[in-house]
């Protein structure tokens, strides 16, 4: 069964901080610890690693456009959790062309369940200013 594009994201917010972590670690290390803690599948956390891959393999061009939208603080300011929730948003507004209303919402629902309530403001005006940026490079 498909989970639902919430539960993804919240899968591939763990993946990304359990790599961000400990790299050495393999996906299928980090499955049993995943299917526990989000009483998801296995097939549904290895059915993550493409999107995760995509993501690991984009990290520095990701990266730089955060760092270009986070003008007031350098990226090694900003905690894990927010750069990976980050993370995330650039990687549905550049590759899986996601609604710009829907990634918004979706990395500050993962701010408020994951991080603390001052980074939800940080990540709405970071999220907000990369889809005005890159909405702007697209043909009309």
């Amino acid at each position: 069964m498909q989970l639902p594009r919430r539960k993804q994201r919240e899968l591939l917010l763990q993946l990304l901080f359990s790599w961000e972590i400990s790299n050495e670690v393999t996906l299928g290390d980090r499955a049993g610890l995943l299917m526990e803690s989000l009483e998801v599948s296995k097939k549904n956390v290895l059915g993550m690693e493409e999107k995760f891959q995509q993501i690991i393999d984009d990290i520095s061009h990701i990266d730089e456009i955060l760092a270009k939208a986070s003008l007031e603080y350098s990226l090694e300011r900003v905690s894990l959790i927010d750069k990976n929730i980050l993370r995330i948003a650039i990687f549905e507004i550049l590759t899986e062309k996601e609604e710009p209303k829907i990634v918004i919402e979706e990395a500050l629902r993962l701010s408020k369940k994951f991080s603390s309530p001052e980074a939800v403001s940080y990540v709405h005006a970071i999220v907000d200013e990369v889809n005005k940026s890159e909405r702007a490079l697209l043909p009309v």
